[in-house]
């Protein structure tokens, strides 16, 4: 009788002890595990755990999610604050040297044996300089304004030919300054001048902003600017044979105040707000525009917006 009770109690023993190993503290080591290198494996481990530790492991799963994400969200603000310091100091680059231009040409019209030759030339530069500051006024207002939600979208009959007509006009010059080619057609013989009902100003700065662009960024080639209707949206699109851009960029150019460049190696003019207009104008006419892009080949953009 005693022999039984002492084999009943060492089984009771040995039973009790693999249960607590099983039950307690093999958990226990995983969720050591988790604490440490918060890995989702582990915490699948710990799931096929009795309840207790289960509903442990979701709330330790539900901790680690949150610790990424609000990691993820530093990193974005600590992103867009280094954004916002470099967008002040182009900025500043931006508007100050348009400003020592047109004081420094304002000085030297006041000298009295000034030939006309010279006072024509230093009035040219001092109009000039003075397009940029309206320019990069007129972007800060634009901004600010989608940024409040107070940019108005004004719908009317819009006809392509026209669109083209003005942009080919407005970038005469500066096309004919680089020797550059600006071509504006329709994707197919079959389609001519195509109505949409969409907001003119807005399409013409979407547009001009991305011409803009392919100008400043090419030394030679052909800038071609064409459209598609594909049923209910109409396509356009706009090619040049610019530096380029590395894939990885070509969604992050569409970010408010991002430029490609280093600000310790800018080679172009610039405050990094066109794209972002011009994404920000096509989603406002219910549309959408993407990029792709290869270094030392060229951009392609493309713009989609509905036909009415």
């Amino acid at each position: 009788m005693l022999v039984i009770l002492l084999l009943s109690l060492v089984f009771l023993w040995f039973t009790l002890r693999y249960s607590i190993k099983v039950w307690v503290l093999n958990p226990l080591r995983v969720v050591a595990d988790i604490l440490r290198t918060e890995s989702f494996s582990d915490i699948a481990v710990l799931k096929k755990a009795p309840v207790e530790f289960a509903q442990l492991a979701i709330l330790l799963r539900r901790y680690i999610s949150q610790k990424e994400e609000l990691k993820k969200e530093k990193e974005r603000a600590e992103k867009a604050d280094l954004l916002k310091t470099q967008f002040i100091a182009n900025m500043s680059h931006e508007i100050r040297t348009p400003m020592n231009s047109i004081i420094g040409f304002t000085e030297l019209l006041k000298e009295p044996d000034i030939s006309d030759k010279d006072k024509e030339l230093y009035i040219d530069i001092i109009q000039s300089n003075g397009s940029k500051m309206i320019g990069i006024i007129n972007s800060l207002i634009s901004i600010s304004r989608l940024e409040a939600g107070q940019e108005p979208v004004n719908i009317s009959p819009v006809s392509f030919r026209e669109v083209a007509s003005n942009i080919q006009e407005f970038f005469n010059a500066d096309i004919a300054e680089k020797g550059l080619t600006l071509k504006c057609t329709t994707i197919t013989d079959e389609q001519g001048d195509v109505i949409i009902n969409t907001d003119r100003e807005k399409l013409n700065a979407i547009i001009s902003n991305i011409i803009h662009n392919a100008i400043k960024y090419s030394s030679e080639g052909t800038i071609e600017c064409s459209y598609i209707i594909k049923g209910d949206m109409a396509e356009f699109i706009i090619k040049d044979q610019g530096i380029g851009i590395d894939p990885e960029h070509t969604e992050l150019i569409f970010d408010r105040f991002y430029q490609v460049e280093s600000q310790l190696n800018r080679k172009y003019e610039g405050v990094g707000l066109g794209l972002a207009i011009a994404k920000a104008y096509t989603e406002l006419l219910g549309g959408s525009i993407r990029a792709e892009s290869e270094p030392g080949i060229g951009s392609a953009f493309y713009i989609t917006i509905p036909v009415n």
